[in-house]
């Protein structure tokens, strides 16, 4: 029973762990979207410089 309890209380913890870090995925996903835009825009602008 004591086993069977700590399991469930280890599950849970992973699952708090996991939502934990898909929810700061989450936010994060925009801001990467947002860098890898400037990154691409800092790119085309290098390109067309140099040409």
């Amino acid at each position: 029973m004591h086993k069977q309890k700590s399991i469930i209380g280890g599950l849970f913890l992973l699952f708090a762990l996991f939502f934990n870090l898909t929810w700061s995925v989450m936010w994060l996903w925009p801001l990467l979207l947002i860098a890898i835009g400037c990154w691409l825009l800092y790119q085309n602008r290098r390109h067309s410089q140099s040409s």
